[in-house]
């Protein structure tokens, strides 16, 4: 009869045991580790790209309250006319089509313009895939072929049509008076090829259907939607969006606007009747003079309105100065 194998001593299995239960927590603090760093990596990757869009959101913001020639008025998209995404906002010298409105976000000066072109930005927001943002604006706030910009007021700014318009996930309308668009592509989906100089806006930019409706954040419908990143058999979407109504962007220039009054207002305060601006930035005279209403209470008070905006300006002097100016107010 064969003798049974001999068993291990008892201390060898204790320790035997002691390294099974070691090797399998190494392997659940390992697989643990790997999901954070996994949840870790997206969550990053994330932020980059909300910082991009906040930082294009900033950017345009900033240029039109800047804005030498109109305040307000915005740069055209890199729309790669010149036969690719060169960084410039390619300006329009030909009929003017919605197709002109979408694009990269311009880094470098407007190209092709008739008057000097748009200065550069000095940022290049990128996705956390490394790709330029996207950009698309409302054909009332960019020049037209002329050279020129529409007049941009607060008046303007609240009854214009061609607003950009962007809904959520289920259709319904966020907004039907976007003045701008700030969009991240993210990674390429399946559908879509970006090689080449100048792959088109259905490359980076994405489709959405519900309730049977196909919404193209890459047409010229200048219809967009904004959704949580899905992939399934309906819709693979990963596009990611910012944008700024004209009510906010009126709401911004006001203070612009004042500012500009305020440096130039003398002391003591002109009357109601002798508030002069014919010193003023032509911007001023052609399109906010006829919305402005300037009150003075005395030589050291003054009110400053605009149409369409429920603020009131206050100026205040007090010796030896500057001009104090208040708001209220804080939104139109």
């Amino acid at each position: 009869m064969r003798r049974p194998p001999p068993s291990l001593p008892r201390q060898q299995r204790g320790a035997l045991l002691i390294l099974l239960v070691i090797a399998l927590g190494i392997l659940a603090v390992t697989a643990f580790v790997g999901m954070l760093s996994s949840s870790d990596i997206q969550n990053q990757q994330n932020k980059t790209t909300a910082a991009a869009l906040a930082e294009a959101k900033a950017a345009m913001i900033g240029f039109a309250l800047a804005n030498q020639d109109t305040p307000g008025g915005l740069p055209y998209p890199d729309r790669a006319k010149d036969g690719n995404y060169d960084g410039h906002g390619d300006c329009v010298t030909y009929n003017f089509s919605n197709s002109q409105l979408l694009g990269k976000f311009p880094t470098l000066v407007e190209d092709g313009c008739t008057n000097p072109g748009i200065p550069a930005f000095e940022t290049d927001p990128r996705d956390a895939t490394g790709e330029r943002v996207w950009y698309a604006v409302s054909q009332n706030l960019v020049k037209r072929a002329g050279g020129n910009f529409l007049t941009i007021n607060t008046h303007t700014l609240a009854t214009s049509q061609y607003w950009l318009t962007v809904r959520d996930q289920n259709g319904n309308v966020l907004s039907n008076q976007a003045a701008f668009i700030i969009m991240a592509p993210d990674v390429a989906l399946a559908t879509q090829n970006r090689a080449g100089a100048t792959p088109t806006a259905q490359n980076f930019l994405d489709n959405y259907t519900v309730n049977g409706i196909t919404y193209k954040n890459w047409d010229i419908d200048f219809g967009f939607i904004s959704a949580p990143p899905i992939n399934n058999s309906t819709n693979q979407f990963n596009d990611r969006l910012l944008y700024v109504t004209a009510s906010e962007l009126a709401n911004r220039l006001v203070d612009r606007v004042a500012g500009e009054i305020r440096r130039r207002l003398p002391h003591p305060f002109p009357t109601t009747s002798t508030f002069d601006t014919s010193s003023y930035p032509s911007w001023y005279t052609n399109d906010w003079s006829g919305i402005t209403h300037y009150t003075q209470t005395d030589g050291d008070h003054a009110t400053i309105s605009f149409d369409n905006c429920a603020s009131i300006f206050i100026f205040t002097w007090t010796s030896p100065g500057p001009i104090d100016m208040t708001r209220s107010p804080k939104q139109c």
